[in-house]
């Protein structure tokens, strides 16, 4: 067991590995830093998916497993060395996700296979049925997405793969569209509120793959740093807006 002392030394280092994640703007991998309790080296702890087979149905069977990684000579107290060496600790972790996640997969592992589905399903959440119009915008951006995929980052159509490297890969594909992408007829990339709207449908798809794909993740690609289109008022006078905002009340 840890003594007091030793408690309170990993709740800091964890508290210093979590502002150091952040100030390398590093979003993934996600792991928990830990103590070997016999010999007080660090640890840090992330999740692998294993495959587990082909079920009844002829579905891949995938299960979430927990993995150590132990630090060589870093105890509780090598604090300046983590975090120094804490660039090459994560991707390390990531090539382990990633090496793994490319052991899994068939055909219905693949972002094309699924969004087929996704947008062939007028009903979701229960009975609740989708309009015409979203099916065919949920369509165009995960097709679009897809295409960009398949030119620029094959490997990313398997959706496994999405958990450790899916944040970074869809930053990259909104930068692409903004900036390399350019519309012939406009002569400009994605506007800010395009890349808004594209982004909540595909959030929305990997949201749904958890309620579909037995252990796939939650809240995959929630809170990216994404620009909210504004919103234009200035055809409302300040009488209107406030008829408006009593009638939201109501």
């Amino acid at each position: 067991m840890l003594s007091n002392t030793e408690k309170r030394q990993l709740k800091k280092l964890r508290k210093s590995v979590e502002k150091e994640m952040i100030r390398l703007r590093l979003t993934e991998p996600r792991f928990s830093v830990h103590c070997d309790y016999r010999t007080k080296k660090i640890k840090l702890v992330y999740s692998i998916h294993e495959d587990r087979g082909i079920d009844l149905n002829n579905n891949r069977i995938v299960r979430k497993k927990q993995k150590d990684f132990y630090l060589k000579n870093i105890s509780l107290y090598d604090e300046d060395v983590l975090l120094i060496n804490l660039p090459k600790y994560t991707e390390q972790i990531l090539n382990d996700i990633n090496t793994t996640a490319k052991r899994i997969g068939n055909d219905k592992d693949t972002l094309t296979y699924w969004a087929k589905v996704y947008v062939d399903t007028p009903y979701r959440r229960g009975n609740i049925q989708v309009a015409k119009t979203t099916l065919i915008g949920d369509e165009f951006a995960l097709q679009t997405l897809i295409d960009y995929i398949q030119k620029h980052e094959p490997e990313m159509i398997n959706i496994w793969k999405w958990i450790g490297e899916g944040r970074e890969c869809l930053l990259r594909y909104y930068k692409y569209m903004q900036t390399i992408h350019i519309n012939p007829k406009t002569k400009k990339g994605w506007s800010d509120t395009t890349v808004a709207t594209s982004y909540g449908r595909v959030r929305a798809f990997f949201n749904y793959l958890p309620s579909t794909v037995d252990q796939f993740p939650t809240n995959l690609l929630n809170k990216l740093p994404i620009k909210r289109s504004k919103i234009i008022t200035t055809t409302f006078t300040p009488t209107e807006m406030e008829k408006i905002k009593q009638f939201i009340k109501d």
